[in-house]
């Protein structure tokens, strides 16, 4: 292992858990990227740039960090991100899958888009940051991956789509 510090990206980084997750990760010395297209869980408003929030904190408490928009959605630039981050760093030590949204998708309300929405992040952004990360840590020959999920798949509840991809991913983690 070299002297380098670790690389660790955390999808949904730019706020609540994600945030918490990259805030104590900068703790530990890691250069951290909190990938997060910065809107609230719902859509309706933008949080504050990225240099306000989990980033910014990060590299004003002593840390270094970078933050990214990418969308989990966006194969092609999550793809593009780890790369840039294996070329520029060395590769990619660890992954925290925090991204997530919610929309009114219940089985009895909610529209096709909304549905559509939350499996893309939950579900299709799943397998588009294990497709970009896995490549690259296998090359190292280590790293780390963490899918942060809810306990919504496991109990019975109107949660539509929501509920579904929590499902679908806390199935992949056992």
């Amino acid at each position: 292992m070299t002297d380098r510090p670790r690389v660790a990206v955390v999808t949904g980084g730019g706020g609540g858990i994600g945030a918490a997750i990259a805030e104590a990760l900068g703790r530990t010395g890691a250069h951290v990227v909190t990938m997060d297209p910065l809107v609230t869980l719902d859509g309706a408003e933008a949080l504050p740039p990225p240099e306000e929030t989990t980033a910014g904190r990060i590299v004003a408490a002593g840390g270094s960090a970078q933050a990214s928009s990418v969308s989990v959605t966006d194969a092609e630039a999550v793809r593009a991100l780890f790369e840039a981050l294996a070329a520029e760093r060395g590769t990619v030590d660890a992954v925290v899958n925090v991204a997530g949204i919610t929309r009114p998708t219940g089985f009895a309300k909610g529209s096709a888009d909304d549905w559509r929405s939350v499996l893309e992040v939950h579900l299709d952004g799943w397998r588009n940051v294990l497709a970009a990360a896995l490549p690259i840590m296998a090359a190292a020959g280590h790293g780390r991956i963490l899918g942060v999920t809810s306990g919504s798949g496991w109990r019975p509840a109107d949660t539509g789509a929501y509920g579904c991809a929590k499902r679908a991913v806390a199935s992949l983690t056992w």
